[in-house]
């Protein structure tokens, strides 16, 4: 009877054990996916603002653009009037 008792009080330890490990694999599963949420939306954010610094950047350049074509034709009317006037 001693070895029943034995065997039945270490059944009840290793379900004890299994209980705690199935508690502890939960906890990290649930933590992993908690984590790869938070990546997935940091990853998400920084495209976000990547896209708009993008945007910026080519709105700077067409303006960029725009002006430099706006000295050239500036510079070329001055330089017509100039050489109207010379002559």
């Amino acid at each position: 009877m001693g070895s029943f008792l034995r065997l039945k009080a270490e059944h009840k330890d290793l379900e004890a054990m299994r209980n705690d490990a199935q508690i502890a694999r939960d906890a990290a599963k649930a933590e992993l996916e908690r984590q790869e949420k938070e990546v997935y939306a940091d990853k998400r954010k920084r495209e976000l603002e990547l896209q708009e610094v993008r945007k910026e950047a080519e709105e700077k350049r067409i303006q960029q653009e725009k002006i430099e074509r706006r000295i050239v034709s500036v510079t070329s009317e001055i330089l017509v009037k100039a050489v109207s006037k010379s002559t």
